[in-house]
C-alpha cells in the first residue's frame, strides 16, 4: 500500500528550468547544447561540487566558464536559468488532492541554494510535507542510498513510498531500491499511471454519477461534456484501442490530418481539465444493482449511469510482417484508409461474399488495379465473371508474408507465388471488446452480433449507454457525436428534467 508520494521538482512540479537556462546559454554563445549540458551536469554533480552543498555557485560558474569558455556574470547566468523554472499549476493541484486524501507527501531534488530562492518567488515548499534538498542533506540521487534516508525520514518503508521523477537514470536507483515509481513524461500518462499506483490505497466508496469505459472517442466526449456539467465522472481504459493505432485520419473536422494517438491525448487532456477522473484498468464486470456496478480487478466501483465505449478488435490473418506494414499500407476499414489507396496497385484480401463486393467498391472509387484474393471461399460463378469484365484479378489461396523493406512491395502465397501490391485491405472483420456485458441480458440486432439503442444510444438496460462498434459505426467523429448525446441525455436523467 502506498502512505506516501515523492516529487522531483525541476521536470515534475516545476518545468525543467536547469536544461532550459543551459540550453540558452549555450545557444547565446555558440556552444553545441546536448555537450555544454552535459559538462555543465558533471561539474555541478562532481564529488564535493555545489549540489551538495560543499561547494559554492561562484566556483561552480567560474569552472565552467573555464571548460566551457562562455561569458556573462554570476547573476545573468543565473537568471537565465531561475527564471526558467515555473512551478506548474496542475501539478500543485495533484499534490494538494493527494494530500487531502491523506498520503504523505515529499520533494527530493537535486537542488541547490536556488530551491528556496524559487520558493520565494513562487511559493510551493507549503505543499509538501517534507523537501529534501540535496544542498542542505549533501547527497544527491546519484547515490541510490539517499532514497533509503529519505524513507527512513518518513519513517516508512521503500515499498510505501511511490517516486515520480523526469531522470530515467533517477527513475532505475529509486526502483532498485524498492521504491514505487513513476517516469513522468507528461501529464496524461502521469495521471494514469498514478490511479494505478493508488488504486487500494485511498478509499473510494463514492457513488459516481457515471462510469465510462473505454476512452475512444466516443468515451471521451461524453467525459468531456459531463465533466463541463460538473459531475462526477471515472473513465476506466485498458489502453491499446483501434483508434490509438490509426495513424492518418483525415475525415476528422478542421483536422488536415491528425493521428488516432493525438486524439485520445488531447482527449484525455481536455477531460482532466474538467476534472474527469481517469484510471488504467481492465473492467471485468458490470452489474446491474442499485445502479451499477463496475468491477476493476479487486476494486468495485458504483455509478448511477455507466457508459460502454470499448470498441472492437479486428480479425487480422497470420500473415508474416503485416505490423511492420499495419495502418501505413496494409488496411482494414474502408470509410477509415480507403482514400489512402487512390492510384495505387491494390489487393484486397477476405473470404467472404463481402469480400467480392469491396472489390467492386474499391475499383470504382480508388484506383483501377485492383486484386481480389479470397482463402478458400468460392464466389458465385456470376461474380467471377463480373469480376473479368471488370478487370478485376482473383486469385485463391493463402497469403503467408508481405515482402517489403520500406515500402510494401509483393503478397506471398504458401506455395511461393508472388503478387505485386503497394497497398491491401484486409476484409476479416472485427470482434467486439464486451466480455465484461457477458452477464447482462441486452437486447441484440438480428444477427446476434451488435447492440440495440434507442436514438441517445440508452440499451435496452435502463442506464447503460453503449457506443460506437459495439451498436453502429466505427468512425471517429460518429462516435464522438454518440457520446455527446449520450451525456447530454444523462445529465438531463441526472436533473430529472
Amino acid at each position: 500500500m502506498i502512505r506516501a508520494v515523492m516529487f522531483d521538482f525541476g521536470g515534475v512540479i516545476a518545468e525543467e528550468g536547469f536544461w532550459l537556462g543551459l540550453t540558452h546559454i549555450a545557444i547565446q554563445n555558440g556552444k553545441d547544447s546536448d555537450g555544454f549540458f552535459n559538462a555543465a551536469v558533471e561539474l555541478i554533480h562532481k564529488p564535493g561540487g555545489y549540489v551538495v552543498g560543499m561547494s559554492d555557485e561562484s566556483a561552480w560558474w567560474n569552472e565552467l566558464r573555464e571548460l566551457t569558455g562562455i561569458y556573462g556574470s554570476d547573476q545573468k547566468l543565473r537568471e537565465i536559468i531561475l527564471e526558467r523554472f515555473v512551478v506548474r499549476p496542475e501539478m500543485l493541484q495533484v499534490v494538494y488532492e493527494l494530500r487531502s486524501k491523506g498520503l504523505v507527501i515529499a520533494m527530493l531534488s537535486d537542488q541547490t541554494n536556488w530551491l528556496d530562492e524559487l520558493d520565494e518567488r513562487m511559493p510551493f515548499s507549503h505543499a509538501f510535507d517534507h523537501v529534501f534538498n540535496s544542498y542542505k542533506i549533501h547527497k544527491s540521487k546519484r547515490d541510490p542510498s539517499v532514497f533509503r534516508d529519505a524513507c527512513s525520514a518518513l519513517w516508512l518503508k521503500p515499498e510505501e513510498v511511490l517516486f515520480i521523477d523526469d531522470n530515467d537514470g533517477n527513475i532505475a536507483r529509486a526502483k532498485h531500491e524498492g521504491l514505487n515509481v513513476i517516469h513522468f513524461k507528461d501529464m496524461v500518462s502521469f495521471r494514469v499511471e498514478l490511479e494505478e499506483h493508488l488504486r487500494g490505497s485511498i478509499p473510494d466508496d463514492k457513488i459516481y454519477d457515471c462510469i465510462i469505459i473505454g476512452a475512444g472517442p466516443g468515451g471521451l466526449q461524453a467525459a468531456i461534456y459531463l465533466g463541463r456539467y460538473n459531475r462526477q465522472v471515472l473513465l476506466i481504459d485498458r489502453g491499446g484501442g483501434r483508434t490509438s493505432h490509426a495513424r492518418h485520419i483525415e475525415n476528422f473536422l478542421t483536422q488536415k490530418v491528425i493521428s488516432g494517438k493525438e486524439i485520445i491525448t488531447l482527449g484525455m487532456e481536455q477531460a482532466m481539465n474538467f476534472n474527469v477522473r481517469i484510471m488504467k484498468g481492465t473492467v471485468l464486470k458490470v452489474i446491474e444493482e442499485a445502479g451499477f456496478k463496475v468491477n476493476v480487478g479487486e476494486k468495485v466501483y458504483r455509478s448511477k449511469f455507466v457508459i460502454v465505449s470499448t470498441g472492437g478488435r479486428e480479425n487480422i490473418p497470420e500473415i508474416e510482417n503485416v505490423y511492420k506494414f499495419f495502418c501505413e499500407s496494409f488496411f482494414t476499414c474502408i470509410d477509415c484508409d480507403g482514400y489512402r489507396t487512390t492510384g495505387k496497385k491494390l489487393v484486397i484480401i477476405g473470404n467472404s461474399i463481402q469480400s467480392v463486393r469491396l472489390a467492386f467498391a474499391m475499383k470504382q472509387m480508388y484506383t483501377k488495379d485492383v486484386t481480389l484474393v479470397l482463402f478458400f471461399y468460392e464466389p458465385p460463378d456470376s461474380y467471377i465473371e463480373e469480376l473479368q469484365d471488370e478487370g478485376i484479378g482473383f486469385i485463391k489461396g493463402r497469403p503467408t508474408k508481405i515482402i517489403g523493406n520500406e515500402h510494401m512491395e509483393a503478397l506471398e502465397f504458401e506455395d511461393g507465388r508472388r503478387i505485386k501490391c503497394e497497398v491491401i485491405m484486409s476484409n476479416f472483420g472485427f470482434k467486439l471488446n464486451n466480455e465484461f456485458l457477458d452477464g447482462l441480458k441486452l437486447k441484440r440486432d438480428g444477427k446476434g452480433f451488435k447492440y440495440v439503442t434507442d436514438h441517445n444510444y440508452e440499451s435496452s438496460m435502463k442506464g447503460l449507454y453503449i457506443l460506437g462498434p459495439l451498436t453502429g459505426h466505427d468512425q471517429v467523429v460518429i462516435a464522438a457525436g454518440e457520446g455527446a448525446t449520450a451525456a447530454i441525455e444523462i445529465n438531463k436523467r441526472l436533473l430529472d428534467l
